[in-house]
């Protein structure tokens, strides 16, 4: 190995481009823990949205079952 001259110059280059390689990964593994953390707030909202609206459409839902069970009052009510 030591016959080379450039031997430690190139893996001085080798072990930098290494570092540089490994640096870039730590950044983009930030990035994926930045986008799970937001798509996990996403999902978790859109959670609570489907929820709400399925609150609200299982009320409406009990108030057309209420006219229909109640209509004959209703009717007699409103045309007395």
């Amino acid at each position: 190995m030591d016959e080379n001259p450039n031997f430690y110059l190139m893996f001085g280059r080798l072990e930098g481009k290494v570092d540089t390689l490994l640096s870039q990964q730590g950044g983009i593994n930030k990035r994926l823990d930045d986008h799970h953390e937001r798509i996990s707030q996403l999902e978790t909202l859109k959670e609570q949205q489907t929820g709400v609206l399925s609150s609200i459409r299982w009320g409406w839902v009990l108030i057309a079952a209420a006219i229909g069970v109640f209509s004959d009052e209703i009717k007699g009510w409103i045309f007395r």
